[in-house]
C-alpha cells in the first residue's frame, strides 16, 4: 500500500533525528520546569492523551469555514455574513491548532526512533497548514478574500 510505503520511508530517514533530537530535548527541558503544565498537556486529568481530543477543534472549525466560504460565494449581503462566519471559524481553528500543537509536542517529546520521525513530519506538515490558515486570515483581513479562501 502507498500509505505504508510512505510511512516506512519516513521512518527510515535518520537525518530527521539531527533536527528532532535537539527539539525534543528543548521541549523536555521546558516541561520538566513546568510539571503542572506537562501533566495538563499530556492529558493526565483525562486519563488519556489530550492531543487527539484537541485536534478536533481545528478539523471541525476549518471544515465549517470551508462550507461557509463556499456557501457565501455570489450571495451578496447574505454571502458577506457567511464569509464573516468563515473568518471566525478559521480563526477558531487556528487558535485550536496552536493549543493542539502544544499538547502534541508534549506527547511527541517522549517518542523514540521511527515514531519520533513520523511525529516530527506530522508536526511539520501541520505547522505548514497552520501557516497557510494564518496567511488566509491575514489576506481576508486586508480585503483579499479570494486569496484567503484559496490559502485555506
Amino acid at each position: 500500500m502507498v500509505g505504508t510505503a510512505v510511512l516506512g520511508g519516513i521512518e527510515e530517514q535518520q537525518w530527521i533525528d539531527r533536527i528532532a533530537d535537539p527539539l525534543q530535548r528543548g521541549i523536555q527541558s521546558v516541561l520538566k520546569r513546568a510539571p503542572t503544565v506537562a501533566r495538563v498537556l499530556h492529558g493526565k486529568f483525562l486519563g488519556h492523551p489530550l492531543h487527539p481530543v484537541l485536534v478536533t477543534v481545528p478539523i471541525g472549525a476549518w471544515s465549517c469555514a470551508l462550507v461557509l466560504d463556499m456557501a457565501g460565494i455570489g450571495r451578496g449581503r447574505r454571502g458577506r455574513k457567511l464569509h464573516r462566519g468563515a473568518d471566525a471559524t478559521a480563526a477558531i481553528g487556528l487558535a485550536g491548532a496552536v493549543v493542539a500543537a502544544a499538547a502534541g509536542l508534549a506527547d511527541w517529546s517522549t517518542t523514540l526512533g521511527p515514531a519520533k520521525r513520523i511525529g516530527f513530519v506530522h508536526g511539520a506538515m501541520n505547522m505548514a497548514i497552520a501557516g497557510l490558515y494564518g496567511a488566509s486570515l491575514a489576506s481576508r483581513a486586508i480585503g483579499l478574500r479570494p486569496l484567503g479562501i484559496a490559502l485555506s
